[in-house]
């Protein structure tokens, strides 16, 4: 996930302004200290900074791993199916 210092601020006033629940808040910008001065950052699901570049993907490439996403999907349905049946029998 890609996390934009400016967007997250711009997003920040803009709830602060618009929504009585944030009216009140504190912004401060050295939370944001962790992107150690950079604008834009990688990071992974446990907030970890990744050290990756973005690669454009072709559209057949996700295409294609999306197929495989679905075919992994039936196959576990089946699997699930077929031990239910073997229970019963």
């Amino acid at each position: 996930m890609r996390v934009n210092r400016k967007k997250v601020l711009n997003a920040l006033l803009w709830l602060k302004k618009h929504n009585a629940f944030y009216a009140n808040i504190q912004i401060k910008e050295e939370n944001l200290d962790w992107m150690k001065g950079k604008e834009e950052v990688n990071v992974g699901t446990e907030g970890v900074e990744l050290d990756i570049k973005c690669t454009a993907r072709s559209k057949k490439e996700n295409e294609e791993e999306e197929i495989k996403r679905k075919e992994k999907e039936k196959e576990k349905e089946r699997n699930c199916t077929k031990v239910g049946r073997e229970r019963w029998v």
